[in-house]
């Protein structure tokens, strides 16, 4: 392979930021043709909740959720859905007195069944260069969240988080914190708002 093409594929490596690139042993790698799929490691946002809801909360987290990846590039992949199921749970447990995972939608059995799912289209991750060998990063992670009950109530809400990180890319997963929080605090408000509605039959909303 020429220097040019080595060159031009380490370059999409730089994502990762130089303490990770020493951290995964990639500084003296050479050119190749390996995929690099990194594992992202983020915790859950602290919320400003004074009080939870008391409800019992099923949280439905699909295989394809689980295992999804962003692309971005043929050598470098960010695996965004590894540490989503307790990020989940945490951020929710600070809305809810209870959060379980469950396998299917068993709206008899639980108050409340949330899915999050990402959302290809809306997440991406820019590299921002610093240095020859290290680089920030703005991290955008687009995410999907549902939830529903047996009195028929179905909502819906798209949200957004970004994350602009240092030279250390393996902080991007922090993105996927900030979006799992804005939905939590959005389906709050929605319950809340919802409650003191009149009675009138199923809703949906977003």
């Amino acid at each position: 392979m020429s220097s040019w093409l080595c060159m031009k594929s380490n370059s999409s490596l730089r994502a990762l930021g130089g303490a990770a690139f020493a951290a995964m042993g990639l500084m003296g790698a050479g050119c190749g043709t390996t995929v690099l799929r990194v594992p992202m490691s983020y915790t859950a946002e602290q919320l400003p909740v004074a009080e939870k809801l008391p409800l019992r909360v099923g949280l439905l987290i699909p295989e394809s959720t689980l295992d999804y990846q962003y692309h971005a590039s043929s050598e470098l992949v960010y695996q965004f859905g590894l540490n989503l199921p307790e990020v989940c749970r945490q951020t929710f447990l600070q809305v809810f007195d209870s959060v379980v995972f469950v396998q299917g939608r068993d709206y008899q059995a639980y108050d409340l069944i949330i899915e999050p799912s990402f959302d290809d289209a809306k997440t991406h991750v820019e590299a921002l260069p610093l240095f020859i060998f290290s680089c920030a990063a703005h991290a955008v992670v687009g995410m999907t969240i549902e939830a529903g009950n047996a009195s028929g109530m179905k909502w819906r809400e798209s949200v957004v988080g970004d994350m602009t990180t240092g030279a250390d890319g393996m902080f991007h997963g922090a993105a996927v914190s900030k979006a799992v929080a804005a939905a939590a605090a959005a389906l709050r408000s929605e319950l809340i708002s919802s409650a003191a509605r009149p009675r009138g039959g199923a809703s949906e909303t977003k």
